[in-house]
């Protein structure tokens, strides 16, 4: 799973030249604040980001798995 928590304060512009950038604050009204939350798996050749909907449709063909817990023996 990947939890992404983006904010928007300021919008960044190049100057003329392409010298530098410059930088200005968003007024409180602006800002924004988004989470993202995502599904993110490697399918044997690169890393795939689903969004819920895309995760939910997926289907399983995997087989059943079975995991068997066991405490050690205590002498």
């Amino acid at each position: 799973m990947e939890i992404e928590d983006r904010a928007d304060v300021g919008s960044i512009s190049p100057l003329l030249g392409g010298q530098g950038v410059r930088y200005d604050p968003l007024p409180a009204k602006l800002s924004s604040r988004r989470k993202n939350l995502a599904l993110v798996y490697h399918d044997g050749s690169a890393v795939v980001r689903l969004d819920l909907s895309a995760a939910r449709a997926l289907q399983d063909a995997s087989d059943a798995a079975q995991f068997q817990f066991t405490t050690p023996a205590h002498d």
